[in-house]
């Protein structure tokens, strides 16, 4: 794991939530999100390279909880943080080797490429 966890908060307090790259091939890495307190899994999400990054929660005002997780060709996935669903994903075209912040209702995130870096702002609705 090369990743920091995710601790639920709201509708997601249950759960603790982390990603680990594969070591028998290199190529897939996969989303786990666990029962906190019997470590038993809940859901599992593969995504299609592997990432160095950190899954980061966002949350509705109502409590509901989301899980956006970014991989190292640059795609971020947007999953339902209670049942681990896709929910949408957005390529940024440059890998991502970083891990995402939130700030109020932005992700920021970088990805880099060659000769080029690039820093976003997503606005989450």
């Amino acid at each position: 794991m090369k990743a920091s966890p995710v601790v639920g908060e709201n509708r997601l307090s249950d759960l603790v939530i982390f990603t680990v790259n594969r070591t028998n091939d290199g190529k897939d890495a996969t989303v786990y999100a666990l029962n906190k307190q019997t470590g038993e899994e809940v859901w599992s999400f593969m995504l299609n390279s592997p990432t160095v990054s950190s899954p980061v929660a966002v949350y509705t005002s109502g409590g509901d909880g989301y899980i956006v997780q970014a991989d190292e060709k640059g795609v971020l996935y947007l999953l339902n943080g209670l049942t681990g669903e896709q929910l949408h994903t957005l390529e940024l075209g440059s890998a991502v080797d970083a891990s995402p912040a939130v700030y109020n209702d932005v992700l920021v995130i970088g990805s880099s490429e060659k000769d080029n870096s690039y820093l976003y702002g997503i606005r989450l609705e």
